[in-house]
């Protein structure tokens, strides 16, 4: 999610990806989550969840939305509404704190072209008798659009693979770009290990 915030309203919103509903991957043209953070950091009543897809891409239900009236039957567009329920994350929680001894000794980045898929991999070095085993931490690569300061929008969870070494520790992350994947000629890329942002690089003029 990208977005953005003033006082204590924000507005975060995704486009072109798809999510994981009772099984079934629904493409979304655009996801949005709007609210307001009370002091607690808990968001206040009002809430809101804003869904557009085309109903005819949806794997298996589409036509039959269509053919119910629950889509839009000039544009068969299926676009929903709703609310969401979230809670601070405790200051002690071990997801957004840099891991000890892990770091990253190299990011590399390969462009993509018309006909061939591009990668951008980091490569990590564990300290002595330090572990991190891949099996219980979600590593990532986020691309942000230097200029805007915006997250360049793709379909993260479905491009990115992992590797450990033969102790089951992380030892690589593999951002995958499509064929004609065009980027910014600014932008930087982001080593996440589960929330916390390990380290970043800068690519471009």
């Amino acid at each position: 999610l990208s977005g953005s915030y003033q006082n204590d309203s924000l507005l975060l919103s995704n486009k072109n990806f798809k999510m994981a509903i009772t099984g079934i991957n629904i493409p979304f043209n655009l996801f949005e989550l709007r609210g307001q953070l009370g002091q607690d950091g808990i968001m206040q009543p009002g809430a809101s969840a804003f869904a557009d897809t085309q109903a005819l891409s949806i794997p298996k239900f589409g036509p039959y939305l269509v053919i119910a009236g629950l889509a839009n039957n000039i544009y068969q567009k299926l676009l929903v509404a709703g609310t969401y329920i979230t809670r601070p994350y405790p200051a002690d929680g071990p997801s957004n704190k840099a891991p000890a001894g892990v770091q990253v000794t190299e990011i590399q980045y390969q462009a993509a072209d018309t006909s061939k898929d591009g990668s951008i991999s980091a490569h990590f070095q564990l300290a002595p008798a330090t572990t991190y085993p891949l099996k219980d931490h979600n590593p990532a690569i986020l691309l942000v659009n230097s200029t805007s300061s915006e997250a360049i929008f793709m379909d993260y969870h479905a491009l990115l693979s992992t590797q450990a070494d033969s102790s089951g520790n992380l030892s690589e992350v593999t951002l995958r770009l499509p064929a004609g994947t065009i980027l910014p000629k600014d932008f930087r890329a982001y080593v996440i290990l589960d929330v916390f942002p390990l380290t970043n690089k800068q690519f471009g003029n």
